[in-house]
């Protein structure tokens, strides 16, 4: 496919296409963790990918989220965005149950402030995942793209959400260990 011979998928930069294949919209911290890399090293191989045409990048904010080439379309990439954050993630789940809801019911339902729920709809309005509309003075949400692309992406790649959760809970059993370590190390200088 490519004459470069440093193009070729082998070695690292095959272990990194094929993490991005299992898991699309990932960035490069997530990339370096999960598969033990130098942050240098996932750039460096990264770059060769992107200019290879394996890969292609999208920048959401201060991070860019990479996917394997002609594989998603830009609405099934902002889902998976979306998806991958956990407010989000469960905003969207909630909207596929109620139809035409509002904020205060998104914040009560999804058990977060006023404030972050505007925050992540103005974000899922902008990306075309989401439309707003005002019924009196309320402002409702309604989803702007089929219900089943959502359950059939969330299905597609289950994994990549529950490896987040199992991250988080590893980190912070190791947060509790170092602080339980710390505090049994200062009791000993004290004594």
């Amino acid at each position: 496919m490519f004459e470069n011979e440093e193009n070729e998928l082998r070695g690292t930069r095959k272990m990194v296409y094929d993490y991005i294949q299992a898991h699309p919209g990932v960035h490069l911290r997530e990339i370096a963790r999960s598969l033990n890399l130098a942050i240098g090293d996932v750039q460096y191989h990264l770059y060769a990918l992107e200019k290879a045409g394996y890969i292609i990048s999208k920048r959401r904010g201060l991070f860019k989220h990479f996917y394997t080439n002609n594989v998603f379309n830009e609405s099934q990439k902002n889902i998976i965005e979306a998806l991958s954050h956990e407010t989000q993630r469960r905003i969207l789940f909630l909207m596929l149950r109620k139809s035409s809801i509002s904020q205060g019911e998104i914040a009560k339902l999804v058990n977060v402030s006023a404030s972050t729920v505007t925050w992540h709809m103005k974000h899922l309005v902008d990306t075309g995942l989401v439309s707003v509309h005002r019924e009196g003075r309320m402002v409702k949400y309604d989803l702007k793209v089929p219900a089943d692309e959502i359950k059939k992406l969330a299905k597609s790649y289950p994994l990549m959400f529950w490896e987040k959760w199992a991250d988080r809970f590893a980190d912070l059993w190791i947060d509790l260990s170092n602080y339980k370590e710390n505090e049994v190390e200062q009791d000993d200088r004290r004594n």
